[in-house]
């Protein structure tokens, strides 16, 4: 009971040092869709079926456009089930999840590439914005995942981080400004995660 109580108290003081030395802005996420549940989960038989749907959902696809939403959506789900494959222990099952999180996100940015001049920049900027969401939900939820096994889940961070540099880039300047907060946030719930790990929490 004292060692559970302890834990939550260094934990509750880590994240309150975080907040009040940083940005204080907690909101920049609020009311973002989180993420859905897991579905058919690698670890299942069904799951190639699952995996094979989704690929004839992306064939259909009727342009660029609908294919971008259409991979943002099922990256989005690839990260239900990673972690759900982390609290269940599954490492192998977690990494396929994370295969897949980036063979879609790599989808989403060929078919960026062939979006109209004139769509760009609002697809481009909604994206960027998905993908910093992607590292939020999971960094928030960093430390209710189990210690020994959630570290899997760098891979995907890496993966959004990585994409997310890219698009940023192709932003004009004041669209990249305006993804400051975010940006913050996100910077700032890496930081607690890492740190929680380099102290053993």
């Amino acid at each position: 009971m004292t060692i559970g109580v302890t834990r939550g108290v260094i934990v509750c003081a880590f994240f309150s040092m975080n907040v009040s030395a940083g940005h204080g802005l907690m909101n920049s996420f609020a009311g973002i869709e989180w993420l859905p549940s897991p579905g058919l989960t690698p670890e299942s038989w069904r799951y190639r079926t699952d995996s094979w749907q989704e690929s004839v959902l992306l064939w259909r696809a009727k342009s660029p456009l609908d294919e971008v939403t259409i991979s943002e959506r099922i990256a989005r789900e690839k990260l239900a089930e990673l972690e759900a494959m982390i609290r269940a222990g599954n490492l192998a099952a977690a990494e396929i999840s994370i295969d897949h999180y980036r063979h879609y996100i790599q989808h989403a940015e060929a078919a960026l590439a062939k979006v109209a001049p004139q769509a760009s920049a609002d697809v481009t900027l909604k994206f960027a914005t998905a993908l910093l969401e992607h590292q939020f939900i999971i960094t928030s939820d960093y430390l209710d995942l189990p210690r020994d096994s959630r570290r899997v889940a760098a891979g995907m961070i890496e993966t959004a981080a990585k994409a997310y540099a890219n698009l940023r880039a192709q932003l004009p300047r004041r669209i990249q400004e305006s993804l400051f907060f975010k940006e913050e946030e996100v910077r700032w719930s890496r930081q607690q995660a890492e740190g929680a790990d380099a102290q053993g929490l």
